[in-house]
């Protein structure tokens, strides 16, 4: 059986539970352990599987890892220097999250080469010494933000960074489509079995921006602010469909 733990600082619950439920169902499908212990100020994510899925296991954790960093870390580290000047905090969610994914292909890379399986690892310790490089590469974006943020102070020049951004994400799924529910918004993508529950404004747009469409419909009984800055930051990608539309306009959709 091949054995790794990670160890993560328990500050960082939201890590945690992230990386813990995504190694349990890999474990589940080729009946491995996973565990987590507790141990001082740490938690140990111990995994152990059959030699025979041992390699299928390095690769799974490597984009689990790079998912995590990516994702958590980077946010924190772009609370902590990033200067917004949008006081609306949907169009400031918004920057955060495509500030996130700019350039992630990337970040992927570089954090993929330094990953190590003959060790056991510690998190924090990976991100902050053998991920200098990464953490340089943050700081020139956001130097570069932070440096024109006079400029940004224009709101509709503020939108017109956020769009640059978004055009410049890579696209990562080919279509989706966004449904209004009673609880918030349905995400379905390509995959039928893939279907995102969302509750929140900010949500939808961090799952939209985190998908990176070519392509979506967007379905619901009205607009808001959320809808209209989606519309907006992927303007002709965008299809949206709403119910105070006329009928004629629905049929013509329904025979596409």
């Amino acid at each position: 059986m091949w054995e790794y733990s990670i160890n993560i600082n328990n500050s960082n619950k939201n890590v945690l539970n992230f990386l813990h439920s995504s190694i349990k169902r890999f474990t589940n499908e080729c009946s491995g352990l996973v565990a987590v212990n507790e141990e001082n100020c740490y938690s140990s994510i111990i995994i152990g599987v059959e030699e025979q899925y041992k390699e299928r296991l390095q690769a799974f954790l490597s984009k689990c890892i790079t998912k995590c960093i990516c994702s958590f870390y980077k946010l924190e580290f772009l609370n902590k220097n990033l200067v917004i000047p949008s006081s609306e905090d949907v169009i400031s969610f918004a920057f955060k999250r495509a500030m996130i994914n700019f350039d992630k292909e990337t970040d992927y890379f570089i954090i993929a080469k330094n990953i190590e399986f003959d060790k056991e690892m510690y998190l924090d310790s990976f991100y902050n010494f053998k991920l200098k490089k990464l953490q340089s590469k943050w700081t020139e974006l956001i130097n570069l933000a932070n440096d024109n943020r006079e400029f940004l102070l224009d709101k509709y020049a503020f939108l017109d960074l956020l769009k640059f951004l978004i055009d410049n994400i890579d696209v990562s799924t080919e279509e989706i489509d966004i449904v209004e529910s009673d609880e918030g918004y349905r995400i379905f993508t390509n995959q039928e079995d893939d279907i995102l529950e969302i509750k929140s404004k900010e949500e939808l747009i961090s799952s939209v921006i985190d998908l990176s469409p070519q392509k979506m419909n967007i379905y619901c009984k009205d607009s808001n602010k959320a809808i209209d800055l989606l519309s907006f930051m992927y303007e002709k990608r965008v299809n949206l469909y709403l119910d105070k539309r006329n009928e004629k306009e629905s049929l013509t959709f329904l025979k596409k």
